[in-house]
């Protein structure tokens, strides 16, 4: 469940393009898992002879219900420029995850 809005604005210098984003995830199976696993070049993995290469990996049990939102903005100028800055948070029972993106296009054109 979520949603993502934003909107245009038309300044003197270009256009300005603010949004904002947000989900709400909802994990409806609850259980952790065991993995059998071996590591990829092991000559003797999943034979009959040889030492056993498999072994198991238990997983976290899986956060029942997080957010994930996110809000930033969108540039585009004259001459070609663009830019972006970007802020996106995940927040659950167990981590705080945060991410900063940032980033700037010039086009330029060969004489």
């Amino acid at each position: 469940m979520g949603g993502h809005v934003s909107y245009a604005i038309k300044l003197p210098v270009g256009v300005l393009l603010p949004e904002a984003r947000a989900h709400y995830v909802h994990e409806f199976k609850n259980d952790q898992r065991a993995l059998s696993v071996h590591f990829s070049s092991d000559p003797f993995a999943d034979t009959a002879t040889g030492p056993v290469g498999n072994f198991v990996v238990f997983t976290d049990a899986p956060d029942r219900g997080y957010f994930d939102w996110a809000a930033g903005f969108s540039a585009q100028f004259a001459f070609g420029i663009s830019a972006f800055v970007d802020y996106n948070s995940i927040v659950s029972s167990y981590q705080r995850v945060h991410e900063f993106a940032l980033g700037i296009r010039i086009e330029h054109q060969a004489p």
